[in-house]
């Protein structure tokens, strides 16, 4: 097959070029993504499908395939991706000379819901949104003939491709899984939870939380964003307070809202949700978060050590708002000897980052900490009753902000350490995994021992996409060696 570019319900081939060398592979693949994001604009996640297809393209041929073999298209919905799929399979059908043929496929979302565009948008086009139920708040705000719609393309999804499937084409999903369908490979690409896990297991060893005491408790405020849908905003609370509710249940994390504490639950996401990710909207609640409800301080601004703001949209408008509040320096002051390598070893090898903690400021007196203290029982034992510490620092310090989707306008706030990590998908990974998987299933070498050895993160027919998590230290060998942006673009 020809390489072929799509961008909607008509492709035009494009042959192979002429210095093209012949493959030892006898094998073709096939390539059908959304369109997604623009791969032009800057404030948007790094990885989009456009990104994905182009180094896909590439390490297919690093693996051993030729233009000739690889047929790439993108398309705006679903319907659009149907008819491809069933023009794909009456050409296979149609061959004499069957070969080994792969359908490598990322299905549209059936209908366009603002749900759907705020994820993509903020989080990402790969990441996975899940299938909506008829149960399910998003699915009911939905119209009867959206309803309809969405549930006829599914089906004719899952129809087109067993289709496929039944005339010998193997069919690769990646990102979103398929009703009443089963695929023969799956690409997990983040989701949700990984999103979630990733920030707040890289926030719990930066602050040290193992080592805090209930003395000197670190201050954490979570930001979830109500556009993305009931569904995705609860499946990130969810992921990120397994990790942090033991710290608060000890009493050495707190939520200085209040919004959270020993006795919230997975159920509560609510309580710390804002209504959009607008600057507005971040800003508003952060400077209702941290005033002091105490009379005494005269609505003081309190510190605040941790901000979970799950992508790096929200993460700069977290950055304007503690700018606007007073917040000064970087996240490079918090606990310095605990850098993101140490962290990153910690999570890989599963050992104790043997680092001392950073001690209080001078001016924090030992009636201020008993003071927390204090309040830290109270807050524990009467839920969402709004803390009301002495402020306990003459500055306000700069909180460790995390974040998601690595956007180049936000490099520079990653650079200055205002953001203190961002993360994303290993794009290179994940497509080197895929490529691999495709030849191993032209050579038929797909047994669970040949796809242990010769596919990198395959487990059970399913490849996970690895994130990394990038900031100044790193930001180099992450970013720039790996090709996922310029010097210009990190401003260098």
């Amino acid at each position: 097959m020809a390489l072929a570019l799509c961008t909607c319900a008509s492709c035009s081939p494009r042959t192979a070029s002429s210095n093209s060398q012949a493959s030892s592979l006898t094998g073709t693949v096939d390539i059908v993504t959304p369109t997604g994001n623009s791969a032009m604009s800057s404030n948007l996640p790094l990885n989009n499908w456009e990104s994905i297809r182009s180094s896909l393209v590439k390490s297919l041929k690093t693996h051993g395939f030729v233009d000739s073999q690889i047929s790439e298209s993108h398309y705006s919905d679903l319907s659009a991706q149907i008819n491809q799929i069933k023009r794909i399979t009456n050409t296979y059908k149609a061959e004499k000379d069957k070969h080994p043929h792969t359908l490598i496929f990322a299905p549209h979302q059936p209908i366009k819901t603002s749900y759907a565009t705020a994820i993509a948008q903020r989080f990402g086009d790969t990441v996975t949104q899940n299938t909506l139920n008829n149960d399910e708040l998003e699915f009911d705000n939905l119209s009867d003939s959206q309803q309809d719609e969405y549930t006829s393309l599914h089906k004719q999804l899952a129809s087109a491709l067993k289709d496929a499937q039944d005339n010998g084409i193997t069919v690769v999903l990646m990102s979103h899984k398929v009703p009443d369908f089963s695929e023969n490979y799956f690409i997990s690409f983040a989701t949700a939870q990984s999103i979630a896990r990733i920030q707040t297991d890289n926030l719990v060893r930066k602050l040290q939380l193992d080592k805090a005491t209930i003395k000197n408790p670190q201050a954490i405020e979570i930001i979830i964003p109500l556009n993305v849908g009931a569904q995705f905003a609860q499946q990130l609370f969810s992921a990120s307070w397994k990790i942090l509710k033991p710290y608060y249940t000890t009493g050495v994390a707190f939520s200085p809202s209040g919004l959270l504490d020993a006795n919230s639950t997975e159920d509560d996401w609510r309580n710390v949700s804002v209504p959009d990710d607008s600057a507005d909207s971040i800003s508003s609640a952060l400077k209702v978060r941290l005033t002091s409800s105490d009379e005494s301080s005269n609505n003081a601004i309190v510190n605040v050590d941790g901000i979970l703001a799950f992508n790096d949209y929200i993460a700069q408008g977290a950055v304007s708002a503690l700018t606007e509040l007073g917040f000064t320096g970087s996240s490079a002051q918090v606990n310095p000897d605990v850098t993101l390598d140490s962290i990153i070893k910690k999570l890989s090898d599963n050992v104790d980052v043997h680092k001392q903690r950073v001690p209080q400021p001078n001016n924090s007196s030992t009636d201020d900490t008993n003071t927390t203290d204090s309040n830290s029982q109270d807050s524990q034992s009467t839920p969402y009753k709004k803390r009301n510490p002495q402020p306990n620092h003459t500055i306000l310090t700069w909180p460790i902000v995390t974040g998601f989707g690595t956007y180049i306008d936000a490099i520079a706030d990653i650079v200055n350490g205002k953001i203190w990590i961002s993360s994303a998908e290993e794009r290179n990974s994940v497509v080197s995994s895929i490529a691999a998987l495709s030849r191993a299933i032209c050579e038929k070498k797909t047994s669970p021992s040949q796809l242990e050895k010769s596919v990198p993160n395959i487990q059970n027919n399913t490849v996970t996409a690895p994130l990394f998590a990038v900031n100044s230290d790193n930001l180099k060998k992450t970013l720039l060696d790996t090709g996922y942006i310029t010097p210009a673009e990190a401003g260098l």
